[in-house]
């Protein structure tokens, strides 16, 4: 983002890059924010699907014999 707004501020210098960089900034980061907890989220439900036979298993092997 910010080669992006040092490219335009080069071609454009009468534009004020800096009141326009604070929104894209911030835009940009909630982007990838709500990308992040996405692949997050499928991560964590798919480790948990995993949890319960692993669980079973460890309780198998703690009972007495």
């Amino acid at each position: 983002v910010d080669l992006a707004l040092a490219l335009i501020s080069r071609a454009a210098p009468q534009m004020n890059v800096l009141m326009l960089g604070f929104p894209v900034k911030i835009s940009v980061g909630f982007f990838f924010m709500f990308f992040i907890f996405n692949m997050l989220a499928a991560t964590v439900t798919g480790f948990m699907s995993q949890l319960d036979p692993l669980y079973h298993n460890v309780l198998q092997m703690m009972r007495p014999q």
